[in-house]
């Protein structure tokens, strides 16, 4: 019988990421340095670092009135 990851991991904070679903939007930007993201944060409206583990570093803010995270 195969494992659902899908089912196994909904809802539940993702190790690699450090995060959970809800913290961040629909849309994503994926720079490929770590402190690209710092830039990029920048130029969002109200950025919020939402995580940071190992190379990967996630903002969420605004731009344009939609919610972005990088």
């Amino acid at each position: 019988m195969a494992l659902n990851k899908d089912e196994k991991a909904k809802g539940i904070r993702q190790y690699h990421i450090q995060l959970s679903p809800g913290d961040v939007g629909d849309y994503v930007l994926l720079p490929g340095e770590p402190d690209r993201a710092n830039v990029i944060a920048e130029y969002l409206e109200n950025p919020k670092l939402v995580a940071e583990h190992r190379e990967h570093r996630t903002f969420t803010g605004f731009y344009n009135e939609t919610r972005v995270w990088r």
